[in-house]
């Protein structure tokens, strides 16, 4: 999975309460050290990583695995110097992930996921994604099964991997159940565009489809009375959201958008350029409304060819 996924991935709080890592937190002086030491996950990979490191300076090639080793804790510390706070706790999730990959402790990780998704569902979001970027559809699908089964709040998206694993496995009438019900509930732009493909109505509406850039989604549906309706959910660098909702109708390749019933100030100019979807906000006042001060409401999004049947 490319570093950018992973990122999105872990911007969550931690699972628990405070836990123990790999070394003494009370010698902790480090910028790292001591957000590891007041983070569960981060604790446990700690864990987890000490113990595999340590088997492997038994090995022939115990002077190349330090040297590696050493290497790695000076990427770690560089995350230090992230954009933001949360940005920086999402980079020491990456690298403990790909230091414990190359050490073959993957299967390690998700047992301590799996034993904190009995306490929390973070827990089960951290193993779904684990298991779905491994390609291990089934445990995707077991793991979750209980949670997604349950009528809960599943801010981690962990049930969409779940609907994507069904999928993989040819499950498709399972996977349609689960991606409605989390387009229904938490009106996920991936899930809706999901049930919309795997229904196979295709539209001959050729904005229609589900639109990507290096910030998020735009889920741009038909309704019956002809309106076209769009959801956007992008998420930005400083750790910063903006989610909008838009209505209107197509006119050549613009769409005349209806005033926004919560702020007349807020009128984007959105255009259709081929295979992507451009959206400005002149005077920013829709950006100001809905995405306050370090997130933009405008951008272009581009439509992802397998969002459409």
């Amino acid at each position: 999975m490319k570093l950018y996924l992973l990122l999105t991935l872990f911007l969550r709080p931690s699972v628990v309460g405070a836990a123990d890592a790999g070394f003494d937190c009370r010698k902790a002086y480090s910028w790292a050290e001591k957000s590891i030491c007041a983070s569960p996950d981060l604790g446990g990979l700690d864990q987890i990583l000490n113990k595999a490191f340590q088997g492997k300076l038994k090995d022939k090639n115990a002077d190349r695995i330090k040297k590696d080793q050493k290497a790695w804790i000076k990427k770690r510390n560089q995350c230090e110097h992230s954009i933001a706070p949360v940005e920086a706790e999402n980079c020491l999730h990456v690298v403990y992930l790909e230091r414990l990959k190359d050490l073959g402790s993957v299967d390690e990780v998700l047992g301590f996921y799996r034993a904190q998704c009995k306490k929390n569902y973070m827990g089960c979001t951290s193993a779904s994604k684990l298991d779905y970027e491994l390609a291990r559809w089934d445990d995707a699908v077991r793991d979750l099964g209980d949670f997604c089964n349950k009528d809960q709040d599943d801010v981690g998206e962990s049930c969409f991997f779940r609907a994507k694993a069904l999928e993989k496995l040819g499950k498709k009438p399972e996977a349609l159940e689960q991606a409605k019900s989390e387009c229904e509930k938490r009106h996920h732009n991936e899930a809706c565009a999901m049930v919309y493909r795997l229904n196979g109505k295709k539209s001959a509406n050729s904005w229609v489809g589900l639109y990507r850039n290096q910030t998020g989604t735009l889920w741009v549906q038909e309704a019956a009375d002809g309106n076209i309706y769009m959801t956007a959910d992008t998420w930005w660098t400083n750790g910063h959201s903006c989610g909008w909702n838009l209505q209107g109708k197509i006119q050549g390749d613009h769409l005349a958008a209806q005033k926004d019933p919560q702020v007349a100030e807020c009128a984007p100019v959105v255009k259709k350029k081929g295979a992507k979807i451009i959206v400005e906000d002149p005077h920013w006042n829709c950006k100001n409304f809905y995405c306050a001060e370090r997130a933009l409401y405008e951008g272009t999004f581009e439509l992802d060819p397998q969002s459409v049947p």
